[in-house]
C-alpha cells in the first residue's frame, strides 16, 4: 500500500492536470500616476473689453490708454501617467495683472451725454486666487508608439475652486459725485486725482469658480516624461504648457 501511495504522488507533472490560470494575470496593471508643473498665460481679448470700454484713440478717451488685462497661473497637478484617459487634480496660484490706468464705460442708456474725461482711474493690487480642481482628461493616440516617443490629442474639461486675493482700487474725477474726500482736487481728471483718498474699493467674492475647457497635444518621451501643450478656458482664455513625470 505505501508503495502504490509513493506512486501515485509521485506521478510526473505532465500527468497532472494543469493549474487553472490566474483570473487577473490578463488584467493590464493600471497606469502610474505622474506629478508635474503647468503653466497658463491668461488674456481678455481686446475686442472683448471694446464691448464695454471705450479704447484709445476714442476722442472721449482725449490722450489717454487703455490698459491691457490677463495674467498667469501656474501649479502642481496629478494626473495618470502617459496616455491614460483619467481625472487630473491640481493646486495653482492666479495673478491677475490689471495694468494701472484709465479706463472709461460705454454708457448703456443712450438718453446719457458721455462727458470726455469722466472716466476712472483703477489700480489692482495682488489680485488673483489661490485654487484647487479636477478635470476629465480623454486621450486619443495620433502616433503609436514610434522608438521611445508616442504622440496624442487630448480633450478636457472640469471645475475647481479659488479663494480670492487682493483688492481693486478706484478714483473717480471730473466732479463725480461720489468722491471718499470732495475736498481733494474735485475739478480734475481721475488720473490726477491718485493721490487722494480712494473713491471706491469694489468687495470682492471671497471665493471665485474655476471653469476648465481645453484642447491639446501631449507627447510621452522615454516612458516616463509626459509633455503638453493646450489652449481653451480657465475663467480666461488660455494657452498653456506642462511637464510631468512617472512617480
Amino acid at each position: 500500500m505505501n508503495l502504490l501511495l509513493l506512486c501515485l504522488l509521485g506521478q510526473p507533472a505532465f500527468a497532472q492536470d494543469p493549474a487553472p490560470e490566474d483570473p487577473l494575470a490578463s488584467v493590464p496593471d493600471k497606469s502610474p500616476v505622474a506629478v508635474g508643473l503647468r503653466y497658463a498665460s491668461l488674456s481678455l481679448p481686446h475686442s472683448a473689453l471694446n464691448a464695454w470700454f471705450h479704447d484709445t484713440g476714442d476722442p472721449i478717451m482725449l490722450d489717454f490708454e487703455r490698459p491691457d488685462a490677463g495674467g498667469y497661473a501656474v501649479g502642481l497637478e496629478v494626473s495618470p501617467h502617459g496616455f491614460a484617459s483619467g481625472v487630473r487634480g491640481y493646486i495653482e496660484y492666479a495673478k491677475i495683472n490689471l495694468e494701472p490706468g484709465y479706463w472709461d464705460a460705454k454708457d448703456t442708456d443712450a438718453s446719457s451725454l458721455e462727458l470726455p474725461g469722466d472716466g476712472d482711474w483703477v489700480e489692482s493690487n495682488g489680485l488673483g486666487w489661490v485654487g484647487l480642481g479636477a478635470e476629465y482628461r480623454h486621450n486619443m493616440i495620433l502616433v503609436e508608439p514610434e522608438a521611445d516617443w508616442q504622440l496624442g490629442l487630448h480633450m478636457s474639461a472640469g471645475l475647481g475652486l479659488g479663494v480670492t486675493l487682493g483688492s481693486i482700487s478706484q478714483w473717480y474725477g471730473n466732479n463725480a459725485p461720489d468722491y471718499e474726500d470732495p475736498s481733494c482736487k474735485p475739478a480734475m481728471l481721475a488720473p490726477e486725482r491718485t493721490d487722494c483718498a480712494v473713491d471706491f474699493s469694489p468687495k470682492l467674492p471671497p471665493a471665485v469658480p474655476i471653469l476648465d475647457l481645453a484642447l491639446g497635444l501631449n507627447a510621452q518621451i522615454a516612458e516616463r516624461v509626459d509633455l503638453q501643450i493646450e489652449g481653451g478656458m480657465h475663467n480666461l482664455p488660455f494657452f498653456g504648457f506642462g511637464i510631468s513625470t512617472q512617480l
